[in-house]
């Protein structure tokens, strides 16, 4: 694995997947609050401010949690083209994370392709490059992440034996435009890789 210079994936860009929701369902949550200490009890009013927080929170997550994912995924659909120039079809756009990653502002370490060749199972992200033979795999599943949470989001676990030593590649969707529909790309890839993996599909 080599790490290069990080130029799309920068904590500006992680952070503004949780600022803009937060922007927007943060004044629903204070009004709600406002008005209860106003009246005196919990109204109708503080009520529906209360309930419009998390609502607006969970839904703006949803659709502004990915902010600029598809400049990110266009620009590094290029480096990938010359990478790999032989590739007939663009592989999965994910996030990815190593287990020994925790990221403050957003569960993905970097952002890349998912890769899959006949015997080996490619990483090419903007920072870094990790691959993982077949025979090596163990298992493939579901792992919680942050957007687990809130019914998001989750891993897809990719868990091997390399060397005698356990590995792990943490790979997450982000092929369209919301957390939601990724969610459901997760399990179209789950089962592809278990498919792959028993070599019942082709790379």
């Amino acid at each position: 694995m080599r790490v290069v210079a990080r130029k799309l994936w920068s904590p500006w860009r992680k952070a503004m997947g949780n600022l803009l929701p937060a922007l927007l369902c943060l004044p629903f949550g204070v009004a709600g609050i406002l008005l209860y200490r106003h009246d005196g009890s919990l109204t109708i009013r503080s009520l529906l401010m209360l309930i419009a927080f998390p609502s607006v929170g969970w839904l703006a997550t949803n659709l502004l949690g990915l902010c600029g994912n598809s400049e990110m995924k266009r620009l590094l659909a290029r480096r990938l083209a010359t990478a790999y120039p032989d590739l007939a079809e663009e592989p999965l756009f994910v996030g990815f994370a190593r287990p020994s990653y925790y990221g403050f502002l957003d569960p993905h370490e970097d952002v890349g392709f998912l890769i899959l060749h006949s015997q080996k199972i490619d990483f090419y992200g903007e920072s870094l490059r990790f691959d993982l033979p077949r025979t090596s795999i163990t298992d493939i599943r579901f792992r919680p992440n942050p957007h687990s949470w809130v019914m998001l989001g989750r891993w897809v676990s990719i868990e091997g034996v390399l060397d005698g030593k356990p590995v792990r590649m943490l790979v997450e969707p982000r092929k369209h435009g919301t957390l939601l529909a990724n969610r459901a790309e997760s399990a179209k890839l789950r089962d592809r890789l278990k498919k792959w993996r028993a070599g019942t599909i082709d790379s």
